[in-house]
C-alpha cells in the first residue's frame, strides 16, 4: 500500500523578490507531492537577519520577535489544517490545503470587531489600567452607535474616514480626540495583524492625525499672586496648597490625590541636613518615577497627613488606598472637578484672566524649569514623559517668550 506523503510548512525568504530596499519577502512554503506554494506574509526582512536553518529572524529586537512569533503561529496553524486533512481524507492535495487556509483565514477576517472589543474589556489581557480602559469603553460606545455590525474585515480606510468625520459631525469631537479613539483602534488592528489575525491592516492607507494646542502657563507673577492669596474658606485653601503643591513638582492631580506618608522618604544628605525624596508610580503611564521634593512643596505636606499609611495625605479623595482601582479613579474624577471649580475662584480673585484648570500647574512647571536652564532630558524624566519630543513643546515655549521680551526693545 502507498502511503500518503505528508505536506511539510517551512518558513522561508524570496531572495529572488528582493525590494529595492534590500528586503526581502517572508513567506510560507508549503510542499507536496513534489508541489509547492507560497503564503506570503506580507513581511520582509534584510536577509542578514533571517537564519534559515532555524527559519526565524535573527535577534532580540521587538521587530524579530513580531516576527518570529507571526510565523510560529502561522505555521501551527496551517500544520493544524494538514494534520486534519492528514486524519480525514485518504488522500489530499496541495491546492486542498491551499482552500482550507483560504477559508480558514476569511473566517479569521470576520471576526465580529465588537465581540472582540467586549472579550479585551472584560479580560484586560494587557493590564491597562482603569483610565485607559473607560477610553476603550468609549470607543467602543461610538462605533456601536455608528455600525450595529462591524468585522474586522469592515474596517478599511473608507470605513475610518467616514468613522472619523462621524465622530466630528455628531458629536463635536475635535482632532485631538477623534485621534485619541482612532489610536486605540489602530492598537488592536496591529496587535492582530502581527499575530496574523489579519492580513493586512487600515493604518498603512489611512494617517492619524493631530493639531497643536495652544499651552497656556502661569508667568512668575502669577504664581506668586496665587501663593499670596489669603483663601477664604476651607475649600479654597486645601485647593491652594494642591495646585503651590503641583507648580513646584510638576504632578498630575491624579498623582497628587494618591500619594501616601509611605511614598515619603526621608534622609540625610552630606551636609547633615534632611531631605525628603518622593517615590512613587504614574497613574496615567504606570511608569516608576522619584525626585527630591523642593522646600517649599515639602512644607505644604506638612500641614497634612505625613504618618498614617491607611489614609492618604492630602483629605482629598475619602477613601482608603487600598480601595478598587475603578472606585479610586471615580472619586478622583468628581474631585477633579471641583478643585477646577474652586480653582477658577481663587484666579479670578487675583486678576488671572487665563482659563486656568489644575492641569496649567504642569504647563507651569515645564515652562519655569526650562526657564531656570533645567536640561531638558532631566525636566522630560520629571514630567514622565514616554517621548521627549513632547517636553520640546514647551521649549519652543520658553524660545518665543525669550523672543517676545528682547521686541519691548524695539519700542
Amino acid at each position: 500500500m502507498k502511503v500518503n506523503q505528508m505536506a511539510s510548512i517551512k518558513a522561508v525568504i524570496r531572495r529572488n523578490k528582493t525590494k529595492s530596499d534590500g528586503t526581502a519577502p517572508v513567506a510560507l512554503r508549503i510542499t507536496h507531492k513534489q508541489k509547492t506554494k507560497y503564503i506570503w506574509l506580507k513581511r520582509y526582512i534584510n536577509p542578514i537577519n533571517w537564519d534559515t536553518n532555524r527559519q526565524k529572524a535573527k535577534g532580540m529586537s521587538k521587530a524579530a520577535n513580531e516576527l518570529n512569533v507571526l510565523v510560529n503561529k502561522l505555521k501551527s496553524s496551517y500544520q493544524s489544517i494538514v494534520d486534519e486533512l492528514e486524519v480525514n481524507q485518504n488522500s489530499y492535495t496541495l491546492e486542498k490545503i491551499a482552500i482550507a487556509i483560504d477559508i480558514k483565514q476569511n473566517e479569521k477576517q470576520q471576526i465580529c470587531f465588537h465581540t472582540y472589543l467586549e472579550n479585551f474589556l472584560t479580560n484586560n489581557p494587557d493590564n491597562l489600567q482603569y483610565g485607559t480602559l473607560k477610553k476603550y469603553k468609549t470607543l467602543q460606545s461610538h462605533l456601536r452607535s455608528y455600525s450595529a455590525t462591524l468585522s474586522f474585515e469592515d474596517i478599511s480606510p473608507e470605513f475610518l474616514r467616514k468613522f472619523e468625520s462621524h465622530l466630528k459631525n455628531n458629536f463635536n469631537l475635535r482632532i485631538n480626540s477623534v485621534h485619541s479613539l482612532m489610536k486605540n483602534i489602530r492598537k488592536i488592528i496591529v496587535k492582530e495583524y502581527n499575530l496574523g489575525t489579519i492580513n493586512d491592516h487600515p493604518f498603512k492607507k489611512y494617517k492619524l492625525k493631530t493639531e497643536t494646542t495652544k499651552r497656556d502657563y502661569l508667568t512668575a507673577d502669577e504664581i506668586k499672586s496665587i501663593e499670596e492669596y489669603q483663601p477664604t474658606n476651607p475649600s479654597q485653601h486645601i485647593t491652594k496648597d494642591l495646585f503651590v503643591f503641583a507648580l513646584y513638582t510638576g504632578l498630575r492631580f491624579s498623582d497628587i490625590c494618591f500619594i501616601t506618608p509611605e511614598n515619603i522618604i526621608e534622609s540625610t544628605n552630606v551636609h547633615g541636613d534632611k531631605v525628603h525624596k518622593l517615590y512613587f508610580t504614574m497613574s496615567k503611564t504606570g511608569e516608576p518615577i522619584s525626585f527630591k521634593l523642593p522646600n517649599k512643596a515639602f512644607a505644604i505636606l506638612q500641614k497634612y497627613n505625613l504618618t498614617d499609611d491607611s489614609q492618604f495625605i492630602f483629605p482629598v479623595i475619602n477613601l482608603p488606598p487600598k480601595s478598587t482601582n475603578e472606585r479610586l479613579i471615580q472619586k478622583k474624577e468628581s474631585r477633579n472637578a471641583y478643585i477646577n471649580k474652586i480653582l477658577k475662584e481663587i484666579a479670578a480673585a487675583v486678576g488671572i484672566t487665563k482659563n486656568v484648570s489644575f492641569h496649567i500647574s504642569r504647563h507651569s512647571f515645564a515652562t519655569k524649569a526650562l526657564t531656570l536652564g533645567i536640561n531638558m532630558e532631566v525636566v522630560s524624566k520629571l514630567l514622565g514623559h514616554a517621548d521627549l519630543k513632547t517636553t520640546q513643546i514647551y521649549a519652543k515655549i520658553v524660545d518665543k517668550a525669550k523672543d517676545d521680551a528682547m521686541d519691548l526693545f524695539n519700542y
